[in-house]
């Protein structure tokens, strides 16, 4: 179409169209893809946030949990505090009363041991007192035959009888019988054998029992009854022991 008239009407050639539209759908295209990844930001914006803020959330629980479980160990705690005191106290009551316990089984241990020791004492002395006594009688005895010799024809009889019973005195009772009380009535024996074999005064066989008699009478003395010593061993048998004893199987 010539170009001469400016008045003309304008007309779009069919390859402009083709243009313009090619030009509208690159600038939707265009414009739907921005749009398309705005939203894809602002999702992944918000999923990020949410994200952080579930893991934000889930810090602050764990750390009340963490301080609500120190608080309740502390609560525990304080309030074992009575329990345990009472089982110690419980634990230190029962170890006094254990300890108590074993003081008084000492105790009545020593009082058995004690009341033991004072009735084995009581019966020694019991049984020393009576061979002390059976002794005393036999030489009463021994000293009035001697002196009824001549008038009782049954004195000699009994004056051996009582020289045979303090000689099984001196030598079968050392248990409780001490060496120097031996001694004394085997000076005795010897002194009435001799006297029945010599004749002479009977003085001497009077010295000998008032000797063995004073020490009995001193170890029975009951300030001396501590201090007495059993005698160890028997009395030895003196030359005129023997002697005697051969002349009284010989009268």
């Amino acid at each position: 179409m010539p170009n001469g008239d400016a008045n003309a009407p304008q007309y779009v050639t069919p390859d402009q169209l083709k243009a313009l539209e090619s030009r509208i759908s690159e600038t939707a295209k265009s414009g739907a893809d921005s749009a398309i990844r705005e939203f894809d930001k602002s999702i992944a914006t918000k999923v990020k946030e949410g994200v952080t803020a579930a893991l934000t959330g889930q810090q602050v629980s764990v750390a009340v949990e963490a301080g609500t479980r120190e608080s309740n160990t502390l609560k525990i705690l304080l309030a074992s505090i009575p329990a345990l005191a009472t089982l110690v106290a419980i634990i230190m009551g029962f170890g006094v009363w254990l300890k108590q316990k074993d003081i008084e089984k000492t105790i009545n241990e020593q009082d058995r041991n004690l009341t033991t020791r004072l009735a084995i004492t009581q019966e020694f002395y019991k049984r020393k007192f009576d061979i002390y006594e059976k002794a005393h009688q036999q030489m009463t005895l021994l000293l009035a035959a001697l002196q009824n010799k001549r008038v009782d024809p049954n004195a000699l009889t009994q004056a051996f009888d009582s020289l045979s019973s303090l000689d099984t005195y001196s030598k079968t009772n050392q248990i409780y019988m001490t060496a120097d009380v031996a001694a004394g009535l085997s000076d005795v024996w010897g002194a009435a054998s001799d006297w029945l074999q010599d004749g002479g005064s009977i003085e001497g066989v009077v010295v000998k029992i008032q000797g063995a008699e004073r020490k009995m009478k001193e170890e029975l003395d009951a300030e001396n009854i501590t201090k007495l010593t059993p005698c160890a061993t028997p009395p030895p048998n003196n030359v005129n022991g023997n002697n005697a004893q051969g002349n009284r199987n010989g009268l």
